[in-house]
């Protein structure tokens, strides 16, 4: 039955079709029309505006809808200059269409004199409904026109800032921020990037060390992101008690070493109060930490119920293997074991061994595994059938090894059952297998009934690095028995003729399963009772 529509209704998927890509927006002949239909009547300007204006790309867009006298440009890359100061009736026009705004990021640091004319007008929450504020600017002498952009409504901030420019004016306005408007930013991400010799900067290291001390006062805090900041700095989460998502990557160059340790013990905490930090910190993102510093943390945080958890173990000098062991094996007990659902641990150390993750067994809830390592495996401990058993709920199982390693202690196909029987949720699978293994080849040959009983219907992909293949037929007969959903096989290596023609073979079967689906299929419409199973084909 035909619906029809009406203007209203019209209208809304039309600019729903703007507001899904927003590269739309700039392009100047779709603004043109999305004006048009703001200046058409009352009832169509409001969702229009709506999506014209939601998410601005710089200040000087603004400016381009106040009059034509205002300002001018000569070319593209140029800034806007500004020919007049701005009237009160350019404020006006400026202030309405920043009524829309709720998106906005300011990247281009050629906009000064745009903010220092703004700033002349004495206004102050020139975005009086904005959401999210993204500054992506080095340039410190901008820093303090954010305060132009700061108001009620702001729940996230996204700063940038060079390490070399760092200095006591940022900081300054950043520990001031949480006191205009509380509870004010629940959203707070603070990056860095080292451009310059610190010999440069004399005044550059109490600015740092000043950052510590700023953010212990954005208290309201529930998702934090510092990037390439100093590793002290991890101490503030002891004063955010709302934290529920903490990204943290410590500066690769520190200006010290080893760096300073942060200091898990708040300062806003008596000695005998007892009260444990974070209590709501959900998920955990950390790179380029000693795992001393991560194993003091934790157990300061003192189990905590994460559902969410990636370490990047990075190469740290400072880093022993006795201590990663530690804090490995005693992942089961800063964790809650009932909560974590994703956990990824990435280990790139040069240890004469790896230490062993068997802890992670314990996690019984654990739906995404990804475990990379180089030039070890962090699955050598683990067997197949201990991840069947141990995690039953198992979505997505991501294990990268060392492709230089002996195929012979891969993993065989016949390693695969235990996996397909008790995760039966498992949708995407990335292993290193032996598909050539001759023993493995003649007891499936011997047994064409070894998978029988045993189908696991949600594995849609297989993920396959550098892995021997001999007999293609064989493997994609045992895959389709095993897993009768399987249509994607992808190969993950390249490098010599020999890895090419395996390669290959492993092309085949993706080619064998997509064409056995689909004969199972017809079949199954021919006889809607699939029970009497599927035979696998052993013949080599």
């Amino acid at each position: 039955m035909h619906h029809c529509l009406s203007i209203p209704e019209i209208l809304s998927l039309i600019c729903q079709e703007f507001s899904e890509d927003p590269e739309i927006l700039w392009d100047i002949d779709d603004r043109k029309a999305l004006v048009s239909l703001a200046c058409t009547c009352r009832s169509w300007s409001e969702p229009a505006l709506q999506v014209l204006w939601y998410s601005v790309d710089g200040i000087d867009k603004l400016f381009h809808s106040l009059a034509k006298d205002l300002w001018e440009k000569f070319h593209d890359e140029d800034p806007l200059v500004l020919n007049r100061p701005l009237s009160p009736e350019d404020m006006k026009v400026f202030r309405k269409n920043a009524t829309w705004i709720r998106v906005f990021t300011e990247r281009d640091d050629k906009n000064i004199t745009l903010y220092r004319a703004l700033f002349a007008c004495g206004y102050s929450c020139l975005l009086p409904r904005l959401k999210a504020l993204s500054w992506q600017i080095e340039n410190p002498d901008l820093f303090p026109y954010l305060r132009l952009l700061i108001s009620p409504s702001l729940r996230k901030l996204d700063a940038f800032f060079s390490d070399g420019s760092l200095v006591m004016e940022q900081l300054n306005l950043l520990e001031a921020i949480p006191l205009m408007f509380p509870p004010g930013i629940s959203n707070l991400s603070l990056g860095s990037k080292k451009d310059y010799p610190d010999t440069q900067f004399p005044g550059l290291e109490p600015a740092r060390k000043a950052l510590v001390d700023v953010l212990h006062s954005w208290s309201n805090v529930t998702d934090l992101e510092l990037d390439e900041v100093p590793l002290e700095t991890l101490g503030c989460i002891v004063d955010m008690p709302n934290l529920t998502r903490l990204v943290f990557i410590a500066e690769s160059d520190p200006l010290e070493y080893p760096p300073p340790e942060p200091n898990f013990r708040s300062p806003s905490l008596s000695e005998v109060r007892l009260k444990l930090p974070c209590p709501l910190l959900e998920s955990i993102t950390i790179d380029q930490t000693p795992v001393s510093t991560i194993h003091a943390m934790f157990k300061a945080l003192a189990r905590l119920q994460l559902r969410y958890l990636s370490l990047s173990l990075s190469e740290a000098g400072i880093d022993t293997l006795g201590g990663t062991e530690a804090f490995l094996n005693d992942l089961d007990k800063l964790i809650e074991l009932h909560t974590l659902s994703e956990v990824s641990v990435s280990c790139h150390h040069r240890f004469e061994r790896l230490p062993s993750v068997t802890s992670l067994l314990q996690f019984h809830q654990l739906r995404k595994v990804r475990l990379d390592a180089l030039p070890f495996d962090l699955m050598a401990d683990i067997t197949i059938s201990e991840v069947a058993s141990s995690w039953p709920l198992l979505e997505s199982l991501y294990n990268l090894s060392p492709t230089s390693g002996n195929p012979e202690t891969s993993r065989t196909l016949l390693s695969l059952i235990p996996l397909a029987k008790g995760c039966q949720k498992l949708d995407s699978l990335f292993l290193r297998l032996n598909a050539s293994d001759p023993s493995t080849q003649q007891t499936i040959r011997d047994n064409p009934n070894v998978t029988e009983g045993v189908q696991n219907r949600s594995l849609k992909t297989l993920l396959i690095q550098q892995s021997p293949i001999s007999d293609s037929k064989l493997v994609a007969s045992f895959l389709s028995s095993l897993f009768p959903g399987l249509e994607r096989v992808v190969w993950t290596s390249y490098g010599n003729e020999e890895v090419k023609r395996h390669r290959q073979r492993w092309e085949r079967v993706e080619k064998m399963l997509i064409k056995m689906k689909r004969e199972r299929e017809s079949r199954t419409c021919c006889d809607p009772n699939p029970s009497r199973g599927w035979r696998m084909l052993t013949s080599g």
